[in-house]
Protein backbone atom coordinates (compact mmCIF):
# COMPACT_ATOMS: atom_id res chain seq x y z
CA UNK A 1 0.00 0.00 0.00
CA UNK A 2 1.18 3.62 0.08
CA UNK A 3 2.55 5.56 2.79
CA UNK A 4 -0.77 8.13 2.59
CA UNK A 5 -3.45 4.58 2.63
CA UNK A 6 -1.06 2.99 5.84
CA UNK A 7 -1.39 6.75 7.56
CA UNK A 8 -5.50 6.69 7.06
CA UNK A 9 -5.74 3.07 8.40
CA UNK A 10 -3.31 4.78 12.02
CA UNK A 11 -5.88 7.56 11.85
CA UNK A 12 -9.22 5.72 11.23
CA UNK A 13 -8.33 2.84 13.51
CA UNK A 14 -6.78 5.41 15.89
CA UNK A 15 -3.44 2.91 15.95
CA UNK A 16 0.45 3.97 17.29
CA UNK A 17 1.74 2.23 14.52
CA UNK A 18 0.80 0.22 11.58
CA UNK A 19 3.28 -2.34 9.48
CA UNK A 20 3.02 -2.41 5.76
CA UNK A 21 4.88 -2.69 2.57
CA UNK A 22 5.20 0.31 0.49
CA UNK A 23 3.72 -0.07 -2.84
CA UNK A 24 6.11 0.96 -5.54
CA UNK A 25 9.38 0.34 -3.63
CA UNK A 26 8.13 -3.24 -1.98
CA UNK A 27 10.06 -1.82 1.22
CA UNK A 28 9.14 -3.00 4.65
CA UNK A 29 8.01 0.09 6.58
CA UNK A 30 5.77 1.11 9.54
CA UNK A 31 3.90 4.56 9.92
CA UNK A 32 3.30 5.76 13.29
CA UNK A 33 2.14 8.90 15.59
CA UNK A 34 5.40 11.28 15.96
CA UNK A 35 3.28 13.86 18.03
CA UNK A 36 -0.17 14.44 18.92
CA UNK A 37 -0.81 15.94 15.36
CA UNK A 38 1.45 14.31 13.07
CA UNK A 39 2.68 10.74 11.63
CA UNK A 40 5.81 9.18 10.43
CA UNK A 41 6.80 6.57 8.58
CA UNK A 42 10.39 4.61 8.47
CA UNK A 43 11.23 2.17 5.83
CA UNK A 44 13.80 -0.60 7.12
CA UNK A 45 16.67 0.56 4.93
CA UNK A 46 16.09 4.28 5.43
CA UNK A 47 13.80 6.64 3.48
CA UNK A 48 13.02 6.33 0.19
CA UNK A 49 11.79 8.56 -2.59
CA UNK A 50 11.07 12.51 -2.07
CA UNK A 51 8.76 13.66 0.46
CA UNK A 52 5.59 12.31 1.56
CA UNK A 53 1.96 13.19 1.69
CA UNK A 54 1.01 16.47 3.63
CA UNK A 55 1.14 15.49 7.47
CA UNK A 56 3.14 12.86 7.11
CA UNK A 57 7.17 13.11 7.55
CA UNK A 58 10.00 10.57 6.65
CA UNK A 59 11.94 8.88 9.31
CA UNK A 60 15.58 10.07 8.17
CA UNK A 61 17.95 6.88 9.23
CA UNK A 62 18.06 3.11 8.83
CA UNK A 63 17.42 0.81 11.82
CA UNK A 64 19.18 -0.76 14.47
CA UNK A 65 20.46 -4.23 13.66
CA UNK A 66 19.13 -6.65 16.64
CA UNK A 67 17.80 -9.85 17.80
CA UNK A 68 14.14 -9.98 18.44
CA UNK A 69 14.83 -11.04 22.40
CA UNK A 70 17.49 -8.11 22.34
CA UNK A 71 14.63 -5.41 20.93
CA UNK A 72 11.87 -7.32 23.30
CA UNK A 73 14.55 -6.02 25.78
CA UNK A 74 14.90 -2.93 24.80
CA UNK A 75 11.17 -1.89 24.33
CA UNK A 76 10.38 -3.55 27.77
CA UNK A 77 13.09 -1.09 29.92
CA UNK A 78 12.91 1.59 27.62
CA UNK A 79 8.92 1.91 28.31
CA UNK A 80 8.09 2.18 24.23
CA UNK A 81 4.89 1.07 22.58
CA UNK A 82 6.61 -0.05 19.88
CA UNK A 83 9.56 -0.87 17.92
CA UNK A 84 10.44 -1.17 14.53
CA UNK A 85 13.93 -2.79 13.92
CA UNK A 86 16.05 -5.23 11.59
CA UNK A 87 17.21 -8.66 12.80
CA UNK A 88 20.00 -10.13 11.89
CA UNK A 89 18.91 -11.70 8.87
CA UNK A 90 18.11 -8.18 7.44
CA UNK A 91 14.31 -8.70 7.91
CA UNK A 92 12.45 -5.48 9.21
CA UNK A 93 10.32 -6.37 12.48
CA UNK A 94 7.88 -4.64 14.84
CA UNK A 95 6.92 -5.52 18.49
CA UNK A 96 4.51 -3.50 19.94
CA UNK A 97 2.88 -3.55 23.06
CA UNK A 98 -0.45 -5.27 23.64
CA UNK A 99 -3.41 -4.35 25.88
CA UNK A 100 -2.73 -6.91 28.41
CA UNK A 101 0.97 -4.33 28.67
CA UNK A 102 2.39 -8.01 27.17
CA UNK A 103 4.71 -8.10 23.92
CA UNK A 104 3.91 -9.04 20.31
CA UNK A 105 5.35 -9.56 17.34
CA UNK A 106 4.13 -8.91 13.59
CA UNK A 107 4.99 -11.47 11.81
CA UNK A 108 4.60 -10.57 8.26
CA UNK A 109 7.16 -12.82 6.15
CA UNK A 110 3.99 -13.93 4.20
CA UNK A 111 2.61 -10.23 2.72
CA UNK A 112 5.89 -10.00 0.78
CA UNK A 113 4.58 -12.66 -1.22
CA UNK A 114 1.37 -10.68 -2.20
CA UNK A 115 1.16 -8.85 -5.42
CA UNK A 116 -1.93 -6.28 -4.84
Amino acid sequence: MSDEEAAAIVTDLEQDVHRFLERTSRAPAVVYRACPTGLRVAFRDGPTGGAGPDGLTRSPGRHDVCSVEHATEHLVLSGLRFLFFVDPDGDARLLHRDEADGVVLVDVADATARTD
